[in-house]
């Protein structure tokens, strides 16, 4: 037999090939069992439509673009995940690129994406506001923001707020015993770093511990960027450290580890850090791990943007879901640092 046509599954279903259209298409309303006999019909006859004739139909591309800061961090990858799951089921797919936290090619990926390669676009942003990229997003196209919060963004915006779970972490740490500790955060003009350096400082604040500038720390929010700062840190006399996201997170566990410095045992360091790598799971009983719910975030921003492509004039919408802190280990009340074994080392 050769290629299988639409009036082929007509015939084998016993419909018209409008009501087959209106089945793959979802474009009209076609009652359980005949929409059942076209879809058996589909199925044993091998049918493919051709997605591309409908596109230009349609007028659409069924490509969602999304524009993360780094593929391999998994709570970028889990989110993709969730996205790629949810908008599967309205023929949408997913185009992903990679800006390694770098503004020109955030621009420059935008550019392309937005010029008809795709229907509607979900982007990570490492622009300090939404000016730096106005001029790159078309007017009315469909765009959704997850992750960082962009100043003056007329755009749907879907958030995590971190700001009361990492209180609680330092908290526990101040309410342990620890006077000096040390806070690693990632880039500092983006939003999640301004929000959870805040929640570090308005804890100490409360708590009437001296704000220290040289135990605060910034990465790039990508793997090995924390690393020059452990030593300094634990070196300043930190017996704690709290870390703005979970590629940093498991670059100081290892960084403990291959120095046999001890975590979360009494003459060791205790951490605060965010469980979004899968590389630290063995190691999370150590420390206080920030928990995102990515498949959430992922969810909804499929969701999101299917609703902003089929109905580009709703009111924009801004969607903030909770993190949590799990605590699975206790800290231990600390010795003094001068008693440290492990300084000698550093």
């Amino acid at each position: 037999m050769g290629k299988i046509t639409i009036k082929d599954v007509a015939e084998h279903a016993g419909v018209s090939t409008a009501t087959v259209s209106h089945v793959i298409n979802k474009t009209r309303f076609v009652t359980d069992e005949t929409k059942e006999k076209v879809l058996i019909s589909v199925d044993e006859l091998g049918y493919r439509p051709n997605l591309m004739a409908r596109s230009f139909k349609q007028g659409r591309r069924n490509l969602i673009g999304f524009v993360v800061p780094d593929l391999n961090n998994i709570f970028y990858s889990d989110i993709i995940e969730e996205v790629e799951r949810t908008i599967l089921p309205y023929d949408y797919r997913l185009v992903t690129s990679h800006t390694k936290e770098t503004k020109k090619r955030e621009s420059d990926f935008i550019d392309s994406l937005t010029s008809g390669i795709v229907d509607g676009i979900i982007i990570t942003s490492t622009m300090s506001s939404y000016e730096e990229l106005e001029k790159h997003i078309p007017k009315d196209f469909p765009t959704v923001f997850i992750d960082r919060l962009l100043d003056n963004c007329p755009h749907d915006t879907i958030l995590v707020d971190t700001f009361k779970s990492v209180r609680v972490g330092v908290q526990s740490l101040i309410e342990y015993g620890h006077r000096k500790i040390g806070f690693i955060t990632g880039i500092p003009h983006i939003s999640t770093s301004i929000e959870r350096l805040n929640a570090y400082i308005k804890t100490l604040e409360t708590n009437n511990i001296p704000i220290d500038k040289k135990l605060i720390c910034y990465g790039d929010s990508m793997s090995q960027s924390a690393m020059p700062h452990v030593k300094s840190l634990l070196q300043l006399g930190c017996t704690a450290l709290v870390i703005g996201n979970g590629i940093m997170t498991v670059d100081v566990i290892y960084f403990l580890q291959e120095n046999n410095i001890p975590i979360g045992e009494k003459n060791g360091v205790d951490i605060v850090g965010f469980n979004d790598y899968g590389g630290i799971n063995h190691l999370l009983h150590y420390i206080y791990s920030i928990d995102q719910p990515t498949k959430a975030v992922g969810k909804a921003a499929g969701e999101q943007i299917i609703e902003r492509i089929n109905n580009p004039k709703i009111p924009t919408r801004q969607i903030i879901f909770e993190s949590t802190l799990c605590k699975k280990h206790q800290f231990k009340a600390k010795l003094s640092v001068k008693n440290l074994e492990w300084k000698s080392i550093l």
